[in-house]
């Protein structure tokens, strides 16, 4: 996600942005488009999967994104957001929920 958060870093580094043809802006567009969809796709289904069940959710995971982008702990933030995850998957994997009958 590092990538991502400098998008102007790709246009000024591309040699393809240098020229100014048509087709070098939207091979640009399309190796650009490749990389985030590669690099996000999990998050991609997660919102998809989140927001067909709760809207909330939705809100929540865009002011943890939110967060991380804003601060200069975000790298911080977003590791104590994977290890709070990966706990809770863990307790509703071993003792349920009593909602989900797992």
């Amino acid at each position: 996600m590092n990538h991502r958060k400098t998008d102007s870093g790709i246009l000024c580094r591309s040699k393809i942005c240098q020229s100014s043809a048509s087709l070098g802006c939207l091979l640009l567009g399309l190796r650009h488009g490749a990389y985030c969809v590669g690099c996000c796709w999990m998050l991609i289904a997660l919102l998809f999967v989140g927001g067909v069940m709760n809207v909330l959710w939705i809100a929540l995971l865009a002011l943890l994104i939110l967060l991380e982008k804003l601060f200069r702990s975000g790298r911080w933030i977003a590791r104590t957001a994977g290890v709070a995850f990966l706990a809770a998957g863990a307790w509703l994997l071993f003792f349920g929920n009593g909602v989900t009958g797992l």
